[in-house]
C-alpha cells in the first residue's frame, strides 16, 4: 500500500465511524479529496469490508450503525424496528410535563429512538453514569436528536425519566403489554 491508499482508507474508516455514531471521534481532519482509480477504490472498499468483519468478530462494533433491523421471534427473518416499537410514557409530578419515548430491544441491548422526549431534570436515584450520559447526549429542548444504545431497558428508562426505574415494567407495546409480559410470552 502507498500513502494515497492509506489516506483513502483513513478517510473512509473515519467517515463510517462517524456515521455509526457509537463513539465520539477525536480525528478532525482527513484527506477527503484523495484521488485514486476506480479499481483501487473497489479494492479498498473490499479491504474495509474485511476490516468490519474482523472487528465484529472481535466484538467491536465501532463501524456498525445501531441496528435498524432486529430478528423476529422465530429468528428466521429480520423486521423493521418500527414494527416492534415500545413506548415509555410518564407524567412528571410538580411539573405536569409528559414524557414519551420510543425504544426497541436489539441483540446489543436497548435503543432509545431519535425524537424521544427526555425529562430535563434528574434526581439522586439515577446512576452517576447515566447522569453523565444525559449531560453529553444530543438533546435539544428535551428531544433526542439521535438513536442511543443502552445495555438494558432499565438503563434506557432511567435515562429517559431522570430517576430510578424498572425498564421491564416501564416500556410497553401499543397494546399496553409491558416488556416483562412480552418476554414471558416469548419464553412459553
Amino acid at each position: 500500500m502507498n500513502k494515497t491508499l492509506i489516506r483513502y482508507l483513513e478517510n473512509r474508516l473515519v467517515e463510517i465511524a462517524r456515521e455509526s455514531k457509537r463513539y465520539h471521534l477525536l480525528t478532525q481532519n482527513t484527506y477527503k479529496n484523495t484521488v485514486i482509480k476506480e479499481a483501487q477504490i473497489a479494492v479498498m472498499e473490499e479491504f474495509i469490508n474485511n476490516v468490519k468483519i474482523l472487528l465484529n468478530t472481535l466484538g467491536y462494533k465501532v463501524l456498525e450503525p445501531l441496528s435498524r433491523l432486529v430478528p423476529e421471534k422465530n429468528h428466521e427473518k429480520l423486521v423493521e424496528i418500527d414494527e416492534i416499537n415500545l413506548r415509555l410514557e410518564r407524567t412528571i409530578k410538580n411539573l405536569g410535563k409528559r414524557i414519551q419515548a420510543d425504544g426497541v430491544r436489539t441483540s446489543e441491548g436497548f435503543v432509545v429512538l431519535k425524537g424521544s422526549h427526555i425529562a430535563e431534570v434528574d434526581d439522586e436515584t439515577i446512576l452517576v453514569v447515566l447522569k453523565e450520559q444525559r449531560k453529553t447526549a444530543d438533546i435539544v429542548d428535551g428531544i433526542m436528536q439521535e438513536d442511543m444504545l443502552f445495555s438494558s431497558p432499565s438503563y434506557a428508562a432511567m435515562f429517559v425519566i431522570g430517576k430510578g426505574a424498572n425498564g421491564l415494567t416501564s416500556w410497553k407495546d401499543s397494546a399496553g403489554k409491558t416488556l416483562k409480559e412480552i418476554e414471558n410470552n416469548e419464553i412459553k
